[in-house]
């Protein structure tokens, strides 16, 4: 039999358990604001009346890119909310996703949410369907990432955040994931043992 057992979850370190290589923030993850701020006991990512004309972007590089046609899944949980709006962001190449004649890399997204509990949208990242932003976010670095924002950085009338996010994935939804399940008969010999304590 054949199988494709191709990658399904895009991030890496979806529930920020794991710091980077210093200890300051969650790996593979890039907090380009002052907040939001990782709270590395409780693994969350904290905005604490984070006000305007901040965006508190954070971001995180999709390992070989987003792909022009794919179903994503993109859940976010947030917890601890009290004001303010969040956004996740799908931002890709403009060549081979938008034929725009600003030449401005699109992105998809599920509108502002707010309030506690898990939050989900699907995308296709159908060619020429994007969003086209007024200005080009390639100038910032987010091609081929998944970029959060705030919404208290658009007009000063906007509450400040003030929340925390417990988790992001995006699972993409077009491809097959093969699993195999077996059952072991049989050990020739002696079967392995752990070492003392690690068992």
């Amino acid at each position: 039999n054949d199988f494709d057992d191709l990658k399904t979850e895009q991030v890496q370190n979806p529930s920020f358990e794991i710091p980077n290589n210093d200890g300051s923030a969650p790996a593979n993850w890039t907090l380009e604001q002052a907040q939001p701020t990782w709270d590395v006991v409780n693994h969350k990512l904290v905005y604490d009346q984070y006000p305007y004309p901040n965006y508190g972007i954070f971001k995180q590089s999709i390992d070989g890119g987003w792909v022009v046609d794919a179903t994503y899944r993109v859940t976010i949980k947030i917890s601890n909310y009290v004001s303010g709006k969040i956004k996740v962001n799908i931002v890709t190449p403009y060549s081979g996703f938008s034929d725009a004649s600003n030449g401005y890399p699109p992105h998809w997204d599920g509108g502002w949410v707010s309030g506690n509990g898990t939050h989900t949208f699907d995308a296709t990242l159908t060619y020429g369907t994007g969003i086209q932003p007024s200005y080009n976010w390639s100038s910032y670095g987010w091609i081929d990432t998944v970029m959060i924002q705030t919404q208290s950085g658009a007009i000063s009338s906007n509450p400040d955040t003030t929340l925390d996010i417990d988790f992001i994935t995006i699972d993409r939804l077009d491809v097959s994931n093969a699993r195999v399940a077996l059952e072991i008969l049989d050990i020739s010999g002696f079967p392995p043992t752990a070492p003392i304590g690690d068992e």
